[in-house]
């Protein structure tokens, strides 16, 4: 296996992003005198540069497998969802994460848009998912909600397929591995793939929900 491309960026609250320039490296560092600004305007930054490299990652197909993990809906809040816009101020901790939700959704259309407008989206295995669960649910209704979004969507034009049972999303890698064997082609099958595999990852109880054309399921994703 080869790693054709892999770019890396830093976490703005834990690290500036270095800069191209001398100069523009003075400027950051005298920016970092702003505090909790500046530490906003790096994740802004961060949203940009990652999307658009994401959109010409998978547009390219000489890729054959891709993992893009974008920043939103992460904290902090950056997006202003009534002004369809950025914000360079703070939003309190749900605002902020719900104005982000949006922001994710306009991000995956924009990728939707440029894989239908270079013909790879008929042709594409797409596992959307999170790497954790929001976690502030109990700062926002007092539970902690630990469900994580689920999504298959294989290449082509497909049926919905809902499944019920419960399962953990750590069996995506071996998920991803049947994909690339041959052993899994369309989404009835990845359900019985799922019946067979997905245990034993037990659980809380989540919940269903049904897309058209795609598998979508919410479940609960234990944490450390």
């Amino acid at each position: 296996t080869n790693l054709n491309d892999c770019t890396w960026y830093p976490m703005p609250s834990y690290q500036p992003g270095r800069a191209k320039t001398y100069g523009a490296a003075l400027i950051r560092e005298l920016a970092c005198l702003t505090g909790s600004w500046h530490i906003h305007q790096g994740y802004l930054d961060l949203a940009r540069e990652s999307i658009d490299k994401s959109v010409s990652l998978v547009t390219n197909a000489g890729y054959g497998l891709i993992l893009l993990h974008l920043f939103p809906p992460h904290w902090p809040g950056i997006y202003d969802a009534a002004r369809d816009r950025f914000t360079p101020w703070t939003l309190p901790q749900s605002t902020g994460y719900f104005n982000n939700v949006v922001l994710a959704d306009h991000y995956l259309a924009r990728i939707r848009r440029a894989m239908e407008s270079s013909g790879e989206w008929d042709k594409t295995w797409i596992i959307l998912s999170a790497d954790h669960s929001w976690r502030f649910t109990d700062s926002y209704d007092q539970q902690h909600d630990f469900r994580v979004p689920f999504l298959v969507k294989p290449p082509g034009t497909n049926a919905p397929v809902a499944y019920a049972p419960e399962f953990n999303t750590v069996i995506t890698r071996d998920l991803i591995r049947a994909i690339l064997r041959g052993q899994i082609s369309n989404p009835t099958n990845t359900a019985g793939w799922l019946d067979t595999h997905a245990r034993p990852y037990p659980t809380a109880p989540g919940r269903l929900v049904t897309a058209d054309g795609s598998l979508l399921i919410e479940n609960k994703l234990p944490m450390p």
